[in-house]
């Protein structure tokens, strides 16, 4: 299989399967000229989209979601054909996609309702007003949660949206976006594609705002190119989730989320689990337990109903993973199961145990199906280690319940797990901190990033001015 970077000619994006690198598709790649015009036409839409009541707007998303369930198996398919995810992993992405829009869109109309504060004599009101056109740019893994945590807010806030889906994934996000724009008003919601270059000429086309959810790197260039327009950013980056274990946790519950965090999705998510820090006094038992679960998880393709992991997305990811895992066997690591003999296309499941800081492993991401577990002496030692890293999305903490909270309020982690996953209840922030977040999705806050917050002030006196 050709890497997919040889694939991009001057008009055109090839998909492939990542299974087996048959094409399933092309795409046309948008010009500089033809993002420009796309960034105009979006404006050109603004104020009657604006003028459309807000619970309206939500109707119409409403509208998409629902046939977004009504071809359910059809987009279930392509993303997993494209992605190379398990068929029952895609169906429940967009199934759970699909089933919440509405009361997504019910939490950002109660967030983004004016506020009105009221004195002896003055009377001031909070609106959310749209912000302008909004560029959103989304990843590969999930590409349509990803897509829909971003693409929902922006357009129910009055916004609208030129949509750039990875060039990993072009083909689920072509057929997301016609759904919505079937019920959408025209150039409401617009789709260009192609990779950085185009990325980048959206970035300093005349948008009001960027949403970002992709690697660090890519974040960096875009606050960059922001800056000099002073344009809105929320940026999702880069994970190396932690986890620690303590002398007291309840190991098997310890050793399956671990597995399940760090192998599902294959690891290509931000939020996987990539190094466990271990009590040493457990650390033995607790790796035998780890490995022995990882070892249980098959590899094969989308349409295989045994596998659990598929392929990585390109071969430029699967080759950063086995430098990885190369790069930490050769300095001392060693490999529990996996480790080698992966198949073309493929990296079997991996779990690595002694690695220390001299590895490459432990300071960058990895995204692939490798969990990296080291033993500490004193609890402050797996903290520090923890916190050294420039990236801080998620950690999380197993112990007995108060010390680990304990600990848990000590990592730097911008959304952190104590004896479960990363995920709460209720309409939270989805946040990152370091290197891995600026601005943040969901929750009141996160949807009132996607305006202009206004004020209006008035006096009440009967003179009516103060």
């Amino acid at each position: 299989m050709l890497s997919h970077m040889n694939d991009l000619h001057a008009d055109s994006l090839v998909s492939y399967n990542p299974a087996n690198g048959s094409r399933l598709g092309r795409v046309a790649v948008a010009t500089r000229a033809e993002i420009a015009a796309t960034v105009d036409e979006a404006r050109a839409q603004l104020a009657p989209w604006q003028a459309l009541a807000p619970d309206k707007r939500a109707a119409l998303l409403q509208r998409g979601a629902e046939e977004i369930s009504r071809q359910l198996k059809p987009l279930s398919q392509l993303l997993s054909m494209e992605t190379g995810k398990p068929r029952r992993a895609s169906l429940r992405e967009i199934n759970n996609v699909a089933d919440t829009v509405g009361g997504r869109c019910k939490d950002i109309l109660r967030a983004l309702r004016p506020q009105v504060h009221q004195g002896s004599t003055i009377e001031s009101l909070v609106r959310f007003d749209p912000i302008g056109v909004c560029a959103v740019i989304t990843p590969a893994y999930h590409p349509v949660a990803m897509t829909h945590r971003m693409l929902i807010p922006a357009l129910l806030a009055g916004n609208t949206v030129v949509l750039k889906p990875s060039p990993d994934a072009p083909l689920i996000g072509q057929r997301m976006a016609e759904i919505y724009q079937r019920h959408l008003p025209a150039n409401v919601l617009q789709i260009v594609h192609g990779r950085a270059e185009q990325g980048r000429n959206l970035v300093a086309a005349n948008v009001q705002l960027i949403a970002f959810t992709g690697s660090s790197r890519a974040g960096k260039h875009i606050v960059a190119s922001a800056a000099f327009g002073l344009k809105r950013v929320i940026l999702a980056m880069s994970g190396k989730d932690t986890m620690i274990v303590m002398a007291d946790a309840d190991l098997d519950a310890a050793a399956r989320f671990a597995v399940e965090s760090s192998l599902g999705n294959g690891g290509q998510m931000c939020i996987s689990t990539e190094l466990v820090m271990v009590d040493q006094r457990i650390a033995d038992r607790f790796a035998q337990k780890v490995a022995r679960l990882a070892s249980q998880y098959r590899i094969g393709t989308w349409d295989d109903p045994k596998a659990d992991i598929g392929p990585m997305l390109s071969p430029e990811r699967r080759e950063k993973v086995l430098l990885h895992i190369r790069d930490a066997l050769d300095k001392g690591a060693k490999a529990l199961c996996g480790g080698s003999s992966h198949p073309e296309h493929f990296i079997r499941p991996t779990v690595l145990s002694g690695v220390n800081s001299a590895m490459t492993i432990m300071h960058q991401e990895t995204l692939g199906p490798v969990l990296c577990v080291a033993s500490y002496r004193a609890i402050d030692d797996a903290i520090a280690l923890c916190n050294q890293s420039s990236f801080a999305l998620g950690a999380t903490v197993f112990g007995q319940a108060e010390a680990a909270g304990a600990v848990a309020s000590r990592l730097d982690a911008g959304m952190v797990g104590i004896n479960k996953s990363i995920f709460g209840v209720g309409d939270i922030p989805w946040v990152g901190a370091k290197q891995s977040g600026y601005g943040f999705h969901s929750s009141p806050d996160g949807y009132r990033q996607f305006t202009q917050t206004r004020v209006l002030s008035r006096s009440t006196e009967a003179s009516g001015y103060r």
